[in-house]
């Protein structure tokens, strides 16, 4: 459906103006001249996106109608405009949850990238609620199938032991019951960490303890694993001698549903932090920007050639940098609707000697040296370079961080060739590794240093994904952390 944009701004000409504008977005436009008929507006048929003027009929009426129009449309993002900015407005603005405040007179250009930017959020914001939706009518779906097929339904007997089962359980777990019959059921349908657990909780309900919706992993005879949410109950006319009756739900796609819509909350938060705060940001970037201009034409007018090349390296590797975090700003902000990549042929071995020699003089300073180890065939992928820089610099930075000031070690780029498709990177270190062996810190908001985001990995698994790969972590062959990933390969030119 098309969005709903409502202006609220008693000069008509204006008003038109902005309707115009606005109109390359495909959005459905409403003009409000005064309060009363702004609010009929919200109230139906509401809006996605309004832009109100501050000074309504001669008095801040804009202002003092900010939480009507939240309340009617509570989903819509409100970027308010004024020619008459002070400091209290926009503090009471920001605390009414205003999108955007912005100046007049506005750049139009501006205007429309802030618009789609809030208009963006509303779409993410609405994408998160149809997942809730979704979520609960999966919950209701699984109320009334959890007594029925497809299910697991096992009967044991008295010593724990598989005396029958359905065919779903036979087909999900890939094992017969020819293979099952006489095994504890704890040693089939559980992995060996969780099997202890699953044991425990069966003798409980042997014992005359219903037991809901207790959770244990499956590690099925295919190799995958999934997650099954069983209920035990004690049943003494279970058929073939049974003395208990576990019946199990596959969730595992309705965790990855949760989760999936955790992440999109998450992000959706995130995303709005950032755009209030890209303004600051941009401020200093563009002054650092103008000052590297100004020392890059100093540094030309050195007249010894060797100084003057070192100090012009050291500039661009500064400007570089500058582009990158500029760069990463704007990912930030276009969270919901990330960029599309421009994929190239990128060399491994610049790739690695290029990231290497950035992060070298901050690896010496804490005392890590940076090893590179390229195979001379090794050629090029098909990829991103500065999303691919990106991921080699997050991995780099994170294994000079994970050890400890003033403890010396080794952060090593390999690069091997897989297949005649296929090539892999690794970044391994001889730090304490990962703590845990699960992915979660994979997942958004999960780090281990005091002052980082959690977006990190999130942000490198995901373009290493957008590339076709995958992220594995591991450790390396010192005991370190590995982060690996495999990428596409490029044939080699026909000699």
């Amino acid at each position: 459906m098309k969005a709903r944009l409502l202006v609220v701004e008693d000069n008509h000409a204006l008003a038109e103006n902005m309707i115009e504008l606005f109109l390359d977005l495909g959005v459905i436009p409403q003009v409000a001249r005064d309060p009363e008929s702004a609010c009929a507006l919200a109230a139906d048929p509401g809006f996605d996106l309004a832009l109100v003027d501050l000074r309504l009929g001669g008095r801040d009426a804009g202002m003092e109608l900010l939480p009507e129009l939240k309340r009617l449309s509570p989903d819509g993002q409100i970027i308010l405009v004024t020619g008459n900015a002070t400091l209290d407005t926009a503090v009471r603005a920001i605390r009414q949850g205003v999108f955007a405040y912005v100046l007049k007179p506005f750049d139009p250009h501006e205007l429309l990238v802030m618009g789609q930017r809030a208009l963006d959020q509303v779409s993410l914001r609405k994408q998160g609620e149809r997942l809730a939706r979704d979520l609960a009518e999966s919950e209701r779906l699984y109320r009334g199938v959890v007594d029925a097929v497809p299910a697991f339904i096992v009967g044991l007997d008295k010593e724990l032991r598989v005396v029958f089962m359905n065919d779903y359980a036979t087909r999900t777990s890939g094992f017969g019951f020819e293979q099952t019959r006489a095994r504890r059921f704890a040693t089939i349908f559980a992995t060996d960490a969780a099997s202890s657990s699953l044991g425990r909780a069966l003798t409980q309900a042997l014992d005359g303890q219903i037991k809901r919706d207790l959770e244990y992993p499956l590690a099925t005879r295919a190799g995958q694993q999934r997650t099954v949410r069983w209920t035990f109950i004690p049943a003494h006319a279970v058929a073939r001698g049974g003395e208990l009756l576990a019946v199990g739900l596959d969730v595992t796609e309705r965790l990855e549903l949760e989760r999936k819509a955790a992440e999109a909350r998450a992000m959706a938060m995130m995303g709005t932090l950032t755009a209030g705060l890209a303004h600051e940001i941009r401020n200093p970037l563009n002054a650092a920007k103008l000052q590297l201009e100004v020392m890059t034409r100093g540094a030309r007018k050195v007249p010894e050639v060797p100084l003057r090349d070192k100090i012009l390296r050291r500039i661009e590797i500064v400007g570089s940098e500058l582009s990158r975090l500029s760069s990463m700003l704007e990912d930030f902000l276009s969270l919901a609707r990330p960029r599309g990549f421009q994929f190239t042929g990128v060399s491994v071995a610049e790739l690695l000697q290029w990231v290497g020699e950035l992060q070298r003089p901050l690896a010496e300073q804490r005392g890590v040296t940076i090893e590179i180890y390229v195979p001379e065939d090794v050629g090029k992928i098909e990829g991103d370079a500065p999303k691919l820089k990106q991921v080699l610099i997050n991995l780099v930075q994170n294994s000079i961080d994970a050890m400890g000031e003033g403890e010396r070690g080794t952060v090593q780029l390999r690069a091997s060739i897989v297949d005649d498709q296929w090539l892999r990177v690794c970044v391994d270190d001889d730090g304490p590794g990962f703590d845990q062996t699960s992915e979660d810190v994979l997942e958004p908001f999960v780090t281990t240093k005091e002052a980082g985001t959690g977006l990190g990995l999130t942000i490198v698994q995901d373009i290493i994904v957008r590339h076709g790969g995958q992220l594995a972590l591991g450790r390396s062959e010192s005991g370190g952390a590995r982060v690996g990933f495999s990428l596409r390969r490029l044939p080699s030119p026909t000699p």
